[in-house]
């Protein structure tokens, strides 16, 4: 029986060292690169993000082992994100599931927003996407179920791939007169959405 309990206190140590190691090792630096010329700054206090830099970030793929986004597995870590101008792109997975982010700051140098970009950011409610923006990546607000209303930049061509699929709170969606092509589950499960102006560019 003294064995036995003894096992069972090991076994206990082993886990509760393995998840201190987890929690340690996921920690959100303070600072760290988002690109080749791209780096943030991190506020542990205020939970804010500054990117800061020039250029496009990377793209990222959770889970890789080798190419996780820094915000990944942090997912209360980040509140509010500034992306100062001079960053040109926002990489795909950047910020997928960050659960937390309520505000983000995107500046008229930003000119791509990747696959997923924005994925699962659930409490993400305003956003302005500036007429700069000429491709936004498949899925890139998936599941963003805050969001009330989106303008469409005015030089966005393809509304690609379930681009707001999930996006239950969206309202209105205004869609500039150049869009060409809306794709499949472009606007899935939307379901709280009133109106949307369809221009007469748009053949498929």
């Amino acid at each position: 029986m003294k064995n036995l309990r003894k096992t069972f206190l090991l076994i206990f140590a082993i886990i509760a060292l393995c998840v201190c190691f987890v929690f340690s090792a996921s920690a959100l630096e303070e600072s760290g690169k988002l690109g080749d010329n791209v780096t943030y700054t991190y506020n542990s206090e205020t939970k804010e993000v500054v990117i800061s830099g020039e250029g496009d970030m990377w793209d990222f793929i959770p889970h890789s082992g080798t190419n996780n986004p820094p915000f990944w597995g942090e997912p209360e870590a980040v509140e509010k994100v500034v992306i100062e101008d001079g960053v040109t792109g926002i990489g795909n997975e950047t910020f997928v599931i960050c659960e937390k982010l309520t505000e983000i700051t995107i500046p008229d140098s930003i000119t791509k927003i990747g696959k997923n970009a924005f994925a699962g950011c659930t409490l993400l409610k305003n956003i302005t996407l500036p007429d700069s923006i000429t491709s936004i990546g498949e899925t890139a607000f998936n599941n963003c179920t805050s969001i009330e209303s989106i303008t469409i930049p005015k030089n966005i061509t393809t509304i690609n791939y379930g681009t707001f699929f999930c996006c239950e709170s969206i309202k209105s969606i205004i869609m500039p007169d150049g869009v060409e092509v809306i794709d499949e589950k472009a606007f899935y499960y939307c379901e709280s959405l009133e109106e949307i102006t369809i221009p007469d560019s748009v053949t498929s």
